[in-house]
């Protein structure tokens, strides 16, 4: 699947004495989709270029889905919607674009090539299917890749121990399948991913993530993770966990929303590598706990939009962290405030206050039709015990034009 919106748009985002970031995005023919952004600051300039069809895109890209799996295998959580999702490529349209572009040609709806570089070269494929029977559906969806690191200096892994640690200096292949259930409230996805490392000992990773809703304000989602020691990712580095669960339920009402998460990670113990397949025993290597609190007070308006504060709490290293923000807006919505208040468990607190003021209408139709002028000002205080307290701020100018 691939994901554009469809409209003209010009923005233009001035940062004075930092940097100037432009982004035109146009529709000259209905199925046609063209981007370029553009940014310059004293360090340099960078100008990317990309566009969209129903059957290629070229440019900047983002992953979602099972894409974004094989490039952080242990990245499914609980309440994240990315181990149902299926592998979906967009075209970047930051002010920023990520560091990966590339090319995807999908030829027939159930299926798509596709190759992007980083610091690696990723080339693949992907097909699925998908089935419907009364009010369940299943999905199924094979990914294939090759990644190969782009040359540098560096010893053959091959002069060193076995077990050694490896750095991301040799290709590896990947074969991902994932099979993907739904019913009137529940949710199910199970996956299995395969590395093929040119050098070195092949791994597998086996994930599963569960949601259900008894009502519909209701969610309760569980997900979890667990690789061979062997296993890595297209970069050719071993995840941070061997293994990973987490849990989480939560209540979104209209005017009120709360969740409550818990996560654990674990690694392998040593001398886990001469063996070959999952390890018997993990060590726990972090259990955190997250909450958050949200209520929105008025719906629309002018007033006090939104209220919430969320925290994480870190089981083992007592490390936790508080957070509170609020959403303030003015009459006729052109005027807002956001401030913003952390805590962390060191003493270290950071105070954050952005204010964004928009003109449109009428004003603003008098020099380009359509166009709105955007001021933004942004201030952070961040106080640490060891040292006296430190003040930054930034200005950012933003004119739009969209058809």
């Amino acid at each position: 699947m691939i994901a554009h919106e469809a409209d003209d748009s010009l923005l233009v985002v001035v940062r004075p004495g930092h940097e100037i970031s432009m982004r035109v995005a146009s529709e000259p023919f209905e199925d046609l989709r063209l981007l370029l952004t553009a940014r310059a600051r004293h360090t340099g300039q960078a100008i990317r270029v990309g566009f969209v069809s129903p059957w290629f895109l070229a440019g900047p890209l983002t992953l979602a889905g099972s894409y974004a799996d094989l490039q952080n295998p242990m990245g499914v959580t609980a309440g994240s919607d990315r181990g149902f999702a299926p592998g979906r490529v967009s075209l970047d349209g930051s002010l920023v674009p990520v560091s990966r572009a590339g090319v995807v040609i999908r030829p027939v709806p159930w299926a798509q090539a596709f190759a992007w570089r980083t610091d690696t070269l990723t080339i693949g494929a992907a097909v699925r299917g998908a089935v419907e029977f009364g009010g369940t559906s299943a999905r199924l969806e094979l990914v294939g890749t090759s990644s190969r690191p782009f040359p540098f200096d560096e010893p053959d892994p091959r002069d060193r121990r076995w077990f050694d640690v490896r750095e991301p200096s040799q290709s590896v292949a990947h074969a991902m399948g994932r099979l993907v259930a739904s019913g009137r409230s529940l949710r199910l996805s199970l996956g299995a991913t395969a590395s093929l490392p040119r050098l070195t000992m092949p791994g597998v990773l086996v994930a599963s993530a569960a949601e259900f809703r008894p009502t519909r304000r209701w969610t309760l989602s569980g997900a979890a993770a667990l690789a061979t020691p062997d296993f890595v990712d297209p970069r050719g580095r071993r995840p941070n966990d061997s293994g990973r669960w987490s849990a989480a339920v939560s209540y979104d009402g209209s005017r009120f929303g709360a969740a409550a998460g818990h996560e654990r990670g674990y690694t392998a113990p040593d001398g886990a590598y001469p063996a070959v397949g999952f390890t018997p025993s993990l060590v726990l290597e972090r259990s955190r706990l997250s909450s958050r609190v949200s209520a929105q007070p008025v719906p629309s308006g002018p007033g006090l939009r939104s209220v919430a504060a969320e925290g994480r709490y870190d089981a083992l290293t007592r490390d936790w962290r508080l957070r509170a923000q609020c959403r303030l807006v003015g009459p006729g919505e052109r005027v807002e405030l956001l401030p913003a208040m952390t805590v962390r468990s060191d003493r270290t607190v950071v105070s954050r206050l952005r204010s964004v003021g928009t003109i449109d209408g009428a004003i603003m139709d008098r020099l380009v039709p359509g166009a709105s002028l955007q001021l933004s000002f942004v201030g952070e205080h961040e106080r640490r015990p060891e040292r006296p307290g430190e003040l930054s701020s930034s200005v950012e100018l933003s004119f739009r034009v969209a058809r």
